[in-house]
């Protein structure tokens, strides 16, 4: 990743209360010029480091480092674990939200075990639609759909997908 936590840690300070980081002032030597130190200094020192922008349909921030850009979440890790992750999951679903104690190290397989509800979502509960005049139920593991079965009437459908959400181990906050 090419940023280490003694680094960031030099040029960062991370609020664990709010997810939040901020520039620290930098010295003079960190620069070509007293000038360039003096103009970043004015313009960055003190404030909020990090921009947000969308992904698909979820926000995330992100924060350029000496005009790199990374996602804000991994260098809220490294800041704090030191420690490059595989992959981050935010527990809440709030790509925003980016306290440590929303913040996990997952691989992907885990990370797809904590997804939202998905915005086209016709039935209201994840691994749920219609076909032929019944509920068909789902789920999806290592991505491979398992067909839970064809029911009459939702409650049964969504008993059975819950039922499948804790047999492969998904996240409580899964489909919410």
């Amino acid at each position: 990743m090419g940023v280490g936590q003694k680094y960031l840690s030099s040029i960062l300070e991370y609020s664990k209360e709010t997810g939040s980081m901020f520039w620290k002032k930098r010295p003079d030597s960190m620069f070509k010029s007293k000038k360039r130190a003096d103009y970043w200094n004015e313009k960055y020192s003190g404030k909020e480091a990090g921009s947000k922008y969308c992904n698909g349909s979820k926000m995330y921030k992100r924060i350029k480092i000496n005009g790199v850009p990374f996602m804000f979440h991994h260098i809220v890790w490294i800041y704090n674990k030191g420690l490059t992750p595989k992959e981050i999951d935010h527990i809440n679903g709030d790509g925003l939200d980016n306290r440590l104690s929303n913040l996990r190290d997952v691989t992907h397989a885990v990370n797809q075990k904590n997804k939202r509800k998905a915005k086209n979502n016709k039935s209201g509960y994840t691994g749920i639609c219609r076909h032929r005049n019944k509920w068909l139920s789902y789920i999806y593991v290592n991505s491979k759909m398992i067909r839970l079965g064809s029911f009459v009437d939702i409650c049964e459908a969504v008993k059975a997908r819950k039922d499948a959400e804790i047999r492969y181990d998904f996240h409580e906050n899964h489909g919410k």
